[in-house]
C-alpha cells in the first residue's frame, strides 16, 4: 500500500525514491561547484587585475587553468572509475575542490591562484564524467532524464551563486570571500559523502569480472557511439555558452560602455533569469523526446549568436539591449537542449563496462574545447572583433543542429542496455566473459 501511494505521488511520477532524491542532492553538490568555479572567475578577474595588476595572458591563464585541470580530472576519471568504482572517484573530486578552496582563499600571488584553479579543474573534470555516469546508473530509465536535468540546474545555480557573491563583495574588492563560498560547499559535500552507495551496475560488473579491454573503444561497432559522444561534447562548448558565462562582464562592458559595477549587475540579473528556463527544462527533458529539443534549442542558439553579432553595429545604448536579449536567448535555448542532453547522451550511448573510459575520452574533447574558449577568447575578441566572433559561434550552432539531425538517436524511456544494443549491437558482458 505504501509503495502504491509513493508511485502515485510526485516521486513516483518522476521515477525516483526518497533515497534516490538524497543521493541526487549530495551528488549534485559537485555539479553546483562545477558551475560555481566555472563562472566565479568572470567577476573575480576584474578584482584581481586591480589588486595584482595581472596582464591579459595571466588572466587568460587563470581562466583556462580550470580547463587544463579538468583535462587531468577527466583522464583520472577514465583510469579510475572502472577500476576503483564510481563512489571513490566522486570522492576524489570533492577532495580536489576542498584543496582548491584553501589554495584560492589564502593565495598571495599568481602561482597560488593558478594552482587553486588547476585543482578546482581536477574536481571539475571528474564531475563532468562521473556525475552523469553515476546518476544514469543509479536512477534507472524513468528517473534518468529528471536527474540529469537537476545536474544541469545545479550547475546553473552554481553559476548564479558566483555572480551573486561577486556582486555582494564588489564594493570592497572581497575576492577571497568569493572563493571562500565555494570552499564551504565543498566541505559540506565532503561531510555527506557517506550517504552515497556504490553504483549497482559497477558492482555487477565486478561480480561478473566483465571489465572490457581498451581495444573495444576503437572497434568498428563503437564508431557511432564515439562519434556521438565526441561531437556532442565539442558542440557543447563551441555553440558559445561559456563565452557568455566566462566573459559576460567583459562583453557588456565593451559593448555597452558600462562601468565594472554595471557590467556585474547585468551578469547577475541574467544569471537569475537563467533559473526560469532551467526549471522549465526539468519538465521538458522528463516529458519530451530528446531530438526535437535539440532542434528547437539549437536554432535558438543560432539566433542568439546572430543577435549578439549584430549588436555591435549599433550605438552603445542599443548594443547593451541586444546583448542582453542575445544572452538571455542563449541561456534559455541551451538549458533544454545541448546543455543537459549532452550529459544525458554521454552517459547513455556507451556500453556499461567501458562507460567510464569511453565517457572520459568524449568529455576530454569537451574540456579541450573549453580550454580553447577560456585561453583565447579575449585575444580573439580584440583580434577579429566581437561581432565576427559571435558570427563564428552562430555557424558552429547551425553545424550542431545538422549533426543532431543526422547522427543522434532518440533515447528517451529506453534502458541503457536497449540503447547499447541499438547503437552498437554489442553485448560487452558476454564478450568479456568469453575472452
Amino acid at each position: 500500500m505504501a509503495k502504491k501511494e509513493l508511485d502515485m505521488g510526485l516521486l513516483g511520477r518522476i521515477g525516483l525514491s526518497p533515497q534516490q532524491m538524497v543521493i541526487l542532492f549530495v551528488v549534485t553538490l559537485g555539479s553546483f561547484l562545477l558551475g560555481y568555479h566555472a563562472a566565479v572567475i568572470s567577476g573575480v578577474m576584474l578584482f584581481l587585475q586591480n589588486v595584482f595588476a595581472f596582464t591579459i595572458p595571466q588572466i587568460e591563464n587563470l581562466v583556462s587553468g580550470l580547463v587544463l585541470g579538468s583535462i587531468a580530472g577527466i583522464v583520472l576519471s577514465g583510469l579510475l572509475s572502472d577500476r576503483i568504482g564510481r563512489f571513490w572517484t566522486i570522492s576524489l573530486s570533492t577532495l580536489a575542490y576542498v584543496l582548491s578552496g584553501f589554495a584560492l582563499v589564502f593565495a598571495t600571488g599568481f602561482f597560488q591562484l593558478y594552482m587553486g584553479r588547476f585543482l578546482a579543474g581536477v574536481g571539475f573534470g571528474i564531475v563532468l564524467v562521473l556525475i552523469p555516469m553515476y546518476l544514469s546508473e543509479v536512477m534507472g530509465e524513468r528517473g534518468r532524464g529528471f536527474a540529469l536535468a537537476i545536474h544541469q540546474l545545479m550547475i546553473i545555480l552554481g553559476v548564479i551563486s558566483s555572480y551573486a557573491v561577486n556582486y555582494l563583495v564588489s564594493d570592497f574588492n572581497g575576492w577571497r570571500i568569493s572563493f571562500l563560498a565555494g570552499l564551504i560547499v565543498a566541505l559540506v559535500q565532503l561531510a555527506l559523502l557517506f550517504l552515497l552507495p556504490e553504483s549497482p551496475r559497477w558492482l555487477k560488473g565486478i561480480g561478473l569480472k566483465t571489465r572490457a579491454p581498451w581495444s573495444l573503444l576503437f572497434s568498428k561497432k563503437m564508431r557511432i557511439p564515439m562519434l556521438i559522444g565526441i561531437f556532442m561534447n565539442l558542440f557543447h562548448q563551441f555553440t558559445g555558452i561559456n563565452v557568455y558565462i566566462f566573459f559576460g562582464p567583459l562583453i557588456y562592458k565593451a559593448g555597452g560602455h558600462l562601468t565594472q559595477s554595471a557590467a556585474l549587475d547585468v551578469t547577475l540579473y541574467l544569471g537569475v533569469f537563467n533559473l526560469i528556463p532551467n526549471l522549465l527544462a526539468i519538465y521538458l527533458i522528463s516529458n519530451f523526446n530528446r531530438k526535437p529539443l535539440l532542434y528547437i534549442g539549437g536554432m535558438g542558439l543560432v539566433l542568439a549568436n546572430c543577435i549578439s553579432a549584430l549588436a555591435y553595429f549599433f550605438a552603445p545604448s542599443i548594443t547593451i539591449v541586444m546583448l542582453v536579449i542575445g544572452t538571455a536567448m542563449m541561456l534559455a535555448s541551451f538549458s533544454f537542449s545541448f546543455g543537459p542532453i549532452t550529459w544525458l547522451l554521454s552517459a547513455e550511448v556507451f556500453p556499461s563496462n567501458i562507460r567510464g573510459r569511453a565517457m572520459s575520452i568524449a568529455i576530454l574533447f569537451n574540456s579541450f574545447a573549453g580550454y580553447l574558449v577560456g585561453r583565447f577568447t579575449i585575444s580573439i575578441f580584440y583580434t577579429i572583433g566581437f561581432s565576427t566572433t559571435f558570427t563564428c559561434l552562430a555557424l558552429f550552432s547551425m553545424a550542431a543542429v545538422i549533426f543532431a539531425y543526422n547522427f543522434v538517436p532518440e533515447t528517451k524511456d529506453k534502458s541503457l542496455e536497449e540503447i547499447e544494443l541499438e547503437l552498437s549491437g554489442l553485448d560487452v558482458d558476454n564478450q568479456s566473459e568469453n575472452r
